[in-house]
């Protein structure tokens, strides 16, 4: 089972001090990454990756060149050309990051199922990092590695900006064709246009408790569970023989009537907000089933509709609303 109870930089950073303090690698060569040119490029691209994230820039731009699309092809036309352009000149994580709210609420919004756009713009950002020599970071680090060895002897060997370019454009094309034409026969999702993702608390009294998913029928056909909350843990991943507990937060995406349906035939709980993590033992926090039957039903039978989770406390007219469905 992965848990992400240590990040991979301190992993690494752990690792190479092990090796130098054991004489694995001298402190030279544990030190040389971190003089390589392009690493240290690679270092500043994230910088500016996230002033742009965090100024709205790129999000307004691809709002705007998104528009508004019919059919599955155009869709994947219209999100992999600019995002394999911004692909050529950013870091491929935080496009990545900062487009997945997007297509999934632009997805929703065309009526398509965002399973058909967000794993196209995975491969679009690694298509467009292929284009100059800062799409990506393994080409810094060839660049780097040339600089190193050619850099006095021969400096024509040595990547520039735009050297790569005349070889990538034409890969980039060909991936982009290959997943358009063949992304109908080769992803999932024509009827997901409507998946959302829940928060599903588990009472003492639920039929889920006490059993694995797969054992209790909860999962299976359209609901999928994505991770549990064991009690006061950090969320993990969802194993089939991982015993579902009293108390545990399953965390599930599905279709609006598939997700009105497992709360009701299992007893569970559906989380109103993110403070009710901390909040699981006061029933103040809890919509229960009945009290939202009426808004599965509003959610799944109107074309355009927003589903609200609203959290109401006697100290002031309402603590928190979010958005969890738009369709």
């Amino acid at each position: 089972m992965g848990m992400d109870l240590i990040g991979p930089d301190l992993v690494f950073g752990a690792l190479t001090s092990l090796y130098i303090v054991s004489g694995i690698l001298s402190t030279n060569e544990g030190a040389a990454g971190f003089s390589n040119t392009g690493v240290l490029t690679v270092l500043v691209l994230y910088i500016v990756a996230e002033g742009v994230s965090q100024t709205g820039g790129l999000d307004l731009a691809m709002n705007f060149m998104l528009g508004k699309a019919s059919t599955v092809f155009w869709a994947q036309v219209r999100m992999m050309i600019p995002v394999m352009i911004a692909s050529a000149f950013l870091n491929n994580t935080p496009i990545c990051a900062l487009m997945i709210p997007i297509l999934i609420s632009w997805g929703r919004r065309c009526g398509i199922s965002p399973k058909k756009l967000l794993l196209p713009m995975s491969f679009a950002t690694v298509l467009g990092g292929t284009v100059t020599l800062i799409g990506t970071s393994t080409n810094l680090v060839v660049s780097g590695l040339q600089e190193k060895k050619y850099g006095d002897s021969d400096p024509s060997k040595v990547f520039q900006f735009f050297t790569i370019t005349p070889y990538g454009i034409p890969y980039a094309v060909w991936g982009m064709a290959y997943i358009i034409l063949f992304s109908k026969w080769l992803l999932p999702g024509d009827d997901a246009a409507d998946d959302l993702t829940s928060a599903l608390y588990v009472p003492g009294k639920s039929r889920a408790a006490g059993r694995t998913a797969k054992d209790s029928g909860l999962s299976g056909g359209k609901v999928a569970i994505t991770g549990i909350n064991k009690q006061q843990a950090p969320a993990v991943p969802y194993t089939p023989d991982l015993v579902i507990e009293a108390g545990d937060t399953i965390y599930v995406t599905a279709p609006v009537h598939a997700a009105e349906q497992v709360v009701k035939d299992y007893g569970l709980v559906l989380l109103t907000s993110d403070d009710d993590q901390m909040q699981r033992t006061s029933t103040g926090g809890y919509a229960a089933a009945g009290d939202m039957e009426e808004g599965f039903e509003h959610a799944a039978s109107h074309e355009a509709s927003t589903l609200l989770q609203v959290t109401w406390t006697t100290a002031r007219s309402f603590c928190c609303t979010r958005d969890i469905a738009t369709s």
